[in-house]
């Protein structure tokens, strides 16, 4: 997935006021603001890190963020920790959630 993709994505970001990521490495470094506004601990955070890489759990966060903003999540640690999890087991798709992000944006611009 391109992080443009993402952005489109995440209109979040732009919602709680950062600056739109250019690079994974800008996403990366504004992860820990998302958690705070999300209400996602640093454990949740570092834990999401150690399994899925720096750039995957950026992009679970964002995911998480933007469903947290949408009020699709009530627990966003919670969120944070199944995603872990599922990407432990091996059964964790963030393309696939971000795509759905980006198709239903588009689809609620049209409406």
């Amino acid at each position: 997935m391109a992080l443009q993709d993402l952005v489109r994505a995440i209109p979040a970001l732009g919602t709680y006021g950062f600056a739109l990521p250019r690079t994974w490495a800008e996403l990366a470094r504004i992860v820990p603001q998302m958690c705070r506004i999300a209400g996602i601990s640093d454990d949740a955070r570092r834990r999401a890190v150690n399994q899925m890489g720096e750039q995957q759990a950026a992009v679970a966060v964002a995911v998480t963020l933007q469903k947290f903003d949408r009020q699709e999540v009530t627990s966003p640690g919670g969120y944070l920790r199944a995603m872990t999890e599922r990407a432990a087991a091996g059964e964790l798709h963030l393309a696939r959630s971000v795509f759905g992000l980006v198709a239903r944006s588009m689809t609620e611009a049209l409406n």
